[in-house]
């Protein structure tokens, strides 16, 4: 279930995504807490160079026991590390079971409107495979 969504603007202004329209049960907050807030799961799309910074300034906001899921692609330039092990790095012990990524060579579009698409999951704990 989408619940929220850390955002500002109601309307999709891409040139891939134009015309899209979002779901009706879709929230948008600029407050991490309340998009984190009752979720089942937690997606980041965050652009590589600011997930740490992120996720250093907002870990204690995340719940725990829920899959955390990676969906950046990319290398930092300072440590030449992935977003997941960037994730791996900054949300140790508790959630670091519960972190997985995913994958796909196209799937914004085809989803978006609502057709098939080709995607995989990785996750050290073979559990949240199935989310």
């Amino acid at each position: 279930m989408l619940r929220s969504l850390v955002g500002s603007e109601m309307c999709i202004r891409d040139r891939y995504l134009s015309g899209t329209t979002l779901p009706p049960n879709l929230k948008f907050t600029s407050c991490v807490k309340q998009a984190a807030e009752g979720a089942e799961i937690i997606v980041f799309a965050i652009p590589t160079q600011f997930l740490r910074p992120f996720l250093v300034d907002h870990r204690a906001t995340f719940p725990v026991g829920i899959p955390m899921v990676q969906s950046a692609k990319g290398i930092e330039l300072e440590t030449l590390k992935t977003p997941f092990e960037i994730m791996q790095d900054e949300l140790p012990g508790k959630y670091g079971k519960f972190l997985a990524v995913l994958a796909g060579p196209s799937f914004a579009k085809e989803m978006a409107n609502g057709l098939v698409t080709n995607v995989c999951i990785a996750a050290p704990d073979l559990s949240l495979i199935h989310i």
